[in-house]
């Protein structure tokens, strides 16, 4: 499948060109500066508060120091090898953990634009609108990971069933953080909801309202 564009070394596929990404295409041409301010940042930090919210902005400065951070990594230790699409990756964090052949996937060109200057310069970033489907060939990947967004995705049963489409079962497929209860812009899920979705998985709580999803193979990946 053969991206719209490629900006800043960002597989970019159709439904994802904001107005914030049409700046950015014009980083450094003077009208663009004077229409939009500035584009050209100089950290992280200063990406995330120029160009996010500041709910946004807080939540991936903080991620190092957060448990959750924490639990995903030692979740794709424990369970993910090879060719790993970490989707819904935000600016990076923990795609920078799964090793050189991961892919990260964001709905956001700004969290991945900041993904390549400032975390993962090395690393495939696919721009894509999960809603639309994956850009990516049948069984083409060997692990998957979706942490902390799996319940703030739209059509819940058809990214499943693309993620299902996409995976080749040589390593697993986990879910973190799903919550039980309502969030800011999150949906709910409970656990019965979740294995339907994905026949074979198990569940592994987390804390009282959260639960991790786990399909495929037993602790320390491999086919």
């Amino acid at each position: 499948m053969n991206p719209v564009r490629v900006v800043e070394g960002i597989e970019i596929y159709r439904g994802n060109a904001p107005a914030t990404l049409r700046a950015l295409l014009y980083e450094g041409h003077r009208a663009w500066a004077r229409w939009f301010g500035p584009v050209a940042v100089g950290s992280l930090e200063e990406g995330l508060r120029r160009w996010k919210r500041p709910s946004e902005a807080a939540y991936f400065l903080g991620r190092e120091s957060n448990p959750t951070q924490a639990r995903a990594v030692e979740l794709a230790r424990r369970h993910l090898s090879g060719a790993v699409l970490d989707v819904g990756c935000g600016v990076g964090h923990l795609l920078r953990e799964l090793g050189p052949g991961a892919v990260g996937l964001d709905s956001s060109f700004v969290n991945l634009y900041l993904a390549r200057k400032f975390v993962v310069p090395a690393a495939r970033l696919v721009c894509a609108d999960v809603a639309q489907g994956l850009p990516f060939e049948d069984r083409s990947i060997d692990g998957l990971i979706c942490a902390e967004a799996f319940v703030y995705m739209p059509g819940r049963a058809r990214l499943a069933a693309e993620l299902l489409r996409v995976w080749n079962r040589r390593s697993g497929l986990v879910l973190s953080h799903l919550d039980r209860k309502p969030t800011a812009a999150g949906t709910p899920a409970t656990p019965e909801e979740i294995l339907a979705l994905f026949p074979g998985g198990r569940i592994e709580p987390e804390t009282g309202t959260t639960f991790t999803l786990i399909v495929g193979p037993a602790p320390g990946g491999g086919a």
